[in-house]
């Protein structure tokens, strides 16, 4: 365990935010076990990296040492890795492991981030406009660093701002950065849509996850980011083990 604040997190994309969203991600990857290679990367690596934030897995290396439920998991994380699909720290994924430590430890997961954007290096964070409302910004001053509830929360929200590249750091910030105070960070144009799934019959999948109706209203409700909505209806469908259309919910 690395209890040294502040510290780097790799991968944050995949590291749980809560046991929960962990289960979650543990009981999809165990609908693929007999089948992992039909798992896009995307919902495999949330799987094996909750395994490792749970703290229930063995070493990668050792892979006689893990469960039988779940070496068909760790076979197919070796496999991925050898073809190039999954990095060698994706495969050993300790910033996974560590932070689930760190909950236990901590009971919190707060991070903050580093923007580059050009010359400038510093924390994100905002300021408010009167007309334009919170305008996001970067600052050199750690006092003014906007803590974020989790590396996932951080990445999610970072999302649409236009930076060269983003460190996320476990903690809070403890020294000054050389980046004038208050520069502003351009906002991607993105282009929200809230949709739901539907069948070929026309029937709405129901916020239960389960129960197919007629009624949108009652529709489970995606929120897809204009930069990517494709790979984000990819993975739906994968959770879902569907090849179903969305809707526009607006368009209803």
């Amino acid at each position: 365990m690395n209890d040294k604040y502040p510290y780097p997190i790799e991968n944050a994309a995949h590291i749980p935010s809560s046991k929960e969203e962990a289960m979650r991600a543990l009981n999809l990857i165990d609908e693929f076990r007999d089948d992992p290679q039909s798992a896009c990367t995307s919902t495999f690596l949330d799987g094996w990296f909750a395994i490792h934030f749970i703290g229930d897995a063995p070493h990668p290396d050792e892979i006689e040492a893990w469960p039988k439920n779940l070496k068909p998991i760790v076979t197919e994380a070796w496999s991925r890795h050898k073809a190039g699909e999954v990095t060698e720290e994706q495969l050993y994924c300790s910033d996974s492991q560590q932070q689930g430590i760190r909950l236990q430890l901590d009971g919190n997961l707060q991070c903050y981030v580093i923007g580059k954007q050009g010359q400038d290096l510093g924390y994100i964070s905002a300021h408010y406009d009167p007309e334009k409302g919170n305008q996001p910004i970067l600052t050199g001053i750690p006092a003014k660093a906007y803590i974020y509830e989790s590396p996932k929360v951080a990445i999610h929200a970072c999302r649409h701002l236009e930076l060269d590249s983003i460190d996320i750091y476990a903690s809070s910030p403890t020294e000054d950065l050389e980046c004038a105070d208050g520069k502003i960070i351009p906002i991607k144009d993105l282009f929200d849509k809230e949709v739901v799934i539907q069948t070929p019959e026309g029937l709405f999948l129901y916020r239960d996850g389960k129960t197919l109706g007629e009624s949108p209203v009652r529709a489970c409700k995606y929120r897809l980011y204009g930069d990517n909505v494709e790979q984000q209806l990819q993975q739906i469908k994968t959770e879902l083990g569907v090849t179903w259309k969305w809707v526009e919910y607006d368009k209803i």
